[in-house]
């Protein structure tokens, strides 16, 4: 008896309910039907809608209408004899609670042409979906259906939760709660098993969403009581996901009142968070004292360029003589004096003139060769800027020849004399050595 009562037991399936507790757990949770009811919807159906939601064939909006118009059906699924349904645009209006019931015909029109939907005023129809598409455009889809093993039955999904995914307007809830329908409940015996394991990675790989916000929205289904979280060991729930049961007795409006959204901070937690790769944090101090708004310590200009006229080139000599160099170059002006007096002319005409920006101005000044709105003060001003700078004109550019501007600034004549004066006077004794260079100056004379 012994060993016959051993092979018995040997070959039973590992996860029959004798021999696995979470079985048993889920065998005793199963119910004939939630309460409200249930509907059922092919599990092609949910992902085909999610699908076209994410491709930008529908918008979010018309997924909830599509959500709704199941919930319509559901309300007429007993119907007296000789009674025919009729279905309105404001029904749906009031389930989704959007802003205008005109919007709900817009979101139907949509979904007709999406092939979700077939609308008529006594009959709301859903076209079966195929569960495999071919060519390139279907690729995205044959992902999605490769992912979902169990993607040809018939998920049972409460009325409660048609109803609560018409009003959601997060499309992160919207995904988290179809992938725990998919993951969790299913329909054996007449009896709606409401339990299973569900990875987080895995409904955002199906779905498209961040795996971070997903947890987030399960946390939040959690606490409206609509998902039963149990104690699990971390190695089942790496391999195979948390073990959670979906309450069929759920009811949004007996949620406990600690389930509610809280307030939104101050600072905007909105953004999209941070990718998943360089998860390694920057050694980086948050808190740093900020910097002071002035430039501080020494940066280099750019070379001047005509194709790039900067307000710091038209107060400086040098930078309009190089800027007239480059001009010379691309035959824009004459060489010469006259030239170069007219050249900077136009700078002294844009920084007179010019108001918003003058060296925009100066630019298409030489380009176009407006010379004849140059005037007398703006002549004038340039001879000044001229003398007090005391700069020679540069180099004329000469065919097979390329221009250098100077390295430095020319030694103002009075700087020379003040450094000669004083050594001429130290040598007025010397007599020998100006012999010897076989020339004496008055100075020395005297």
């Amino acid at each position: 008896m012994e060993q016959t009562s051993f092979a018995a037991a040997s070959n039973r399936a590992w996860n029959t309910p004798w021999n696995n507790s979470w079985n048993r757990r889920r065998t005793d949770l199963a119910r004939r039907k939630p309460n409200g009811g249930f509907r059922f919807i092919p599990a092609i159906a949910l992902m085909r809608a999610w699908w076209a939601y994410k491709q930008g064939i529908i918008r979010l909006y018309d997924l909830r209408v599509w959500f709704a118009c199941h919930e319509a059906v559901s309300r007429r699924c007993i119907v007296r004899p000789n009674r025919f349904p009729r279905y309105a645009f404001e029904e749906i209006h009031r389930l989704v609670e959007g802003r205008q019931s005109a919007n709900v015909q817009t979101a139907v029109r949509r979904l007709s042409n999406a092939g979700l939907l077939d609308w008529s005023e006594r009959k709301i129809q859903f076209p079966v979906m195929k569960s495999e598409g071919t060519g390139d455009a279907d690729r995205a889809w044959n992902e999605m259906i490769s992912l979902v093993d169990n993607h040809r039955r018939k998920v049972p999904v409460p009325r409660r939760t048609l109803r609560f995914l018409a009003e959601v307007s997060r499309p992160v809830s919207i995904a988290t709660v179809l992938g725990h329908l998919l993951r969790c409940l299913y329909y054996r015996n007449g009896m709606c098993e409401p339990s299973g394991r569900c990875k987080s990675s895995w409904v955002a790989d199906v779905f498209g969403v961040d795996v971070r916000n997903v947890k987030a929205a399960r946390r939040e289904l959690a606490e409206t009581r609509w998902l039963v979280v149990h104690l699990a060991r971390q190695t089942a729930m790496n391999r195979w996901g948390a073990a959670v049961t979906i309450n069929l007795a759920w009811n949004l409006e007996q949620a406990p009142a600690s389930s509610e959204l809280p307030l939104r901070p101050s600072v905007s937690t909105t953004e999209s968070p941070p990718p998943r790769r360089n998860r390694k944090l920057s050694s980086r101090t948050e808190n740093q004292k900020p910097a002071i708004a002035a430039r501080t310590g020494a940066h280099m200009l750019a070379l001047p360029s005509l194709r790039h006229v900067r307000i710091e080139d038209l107060h400086d000599v040098r930078r309009i003589d190089e800027l007239l160099a480059e001009a010379w170059k691309r035959r824009l002006v004459p060489q010469g004096d006259a030239a170069r007096l007219r050249f900077h002319s136009a700078a002294a005409h844009a920084l007179r003139v010019g108001r918003q920006n003058p060296a925009g101005l100066f630019a298409v000044f030489i380009r176009r060769g407006l010379w004849k709105f140059l005037s007398g003060a703006d002549e004038d001003l340039a001879r000044q800027r001229l003398a007090s700078a005391c700069r020679p004109p540069p180099r004329q550019f000469h065919r097979g020849l390329t221009h250098s501007a100077p390295a430095s600034h020319p030694t103002h004549a009075r700087v020379v004399l003040e450094q000669l004066v004083p050594r001429l006077g130290a040598m007025r004794t010397n007599a020998k050595l100006w012999n010897s260079i076989g020339w004496a100056p008055s100075v020395c004379r005297a």
